[in-house]
């Protein structure tokens, strides 16, 4: 099945292939690049909602090479999360500068929460839709 911005069967965005050797059985980001789409999201309650998840864990950057250019970052990386969904909190300058966009039912899911994050549960984050393949 092809994963694409319809047909996502997972509830975790933002870990590509790009990322390395060891990211293969991951998407490409290049699969989710879509302006004309990019250009219809509320970007900044989308990006707040996103910049504010829940932080599970923080890593170096240096683990996640830039997915255009290869380049190591400088910093920190977090997975977010708001109790149902987790991502890579790098994706908000994807979808600000890059054309990014979201799996429909990610998106849908913020839309239905009005942009507004909920109140996370410590006990929730063990029933998480982790990316490890």
């Amino acid at each position: 099945m092809e994963k694409d911005l319809n047909n996502w069967p997972y509830r975790w965005f933002g870990f590509w292939k790009e990322y390395g050797e060891e990211y293969v059985k991951y998407p490409s980001i290049k699969h989710f690049l879509n302006e004309q789409i990019n250009k219809t999201y509320q970007k900044e309650k989308l990006l707040d909602y996103l910049k504010n998840g829940f932080s599970v864990t923080v890593t170096s950057k240096s683990a996640f090479p830039d997915p255009f250019t290869s380049i190591l970052g400088k910093g920190e990386i977090s997975i977010r999360t708001d109790g149902k969904w987790l991502w890579l909190d790098n994706i908000c300058d994807f979808i600000e500068f890059n054309n990014l966009i979201l799996p429909s039912s990610f998106y849908s899911h913020i839309q239905k929460n009005n942009f507004v994050l909920p109140q996370i549960e410590s006990f929730e984050l063990e029933t998480l839709d982790w990316p490890f393949f």
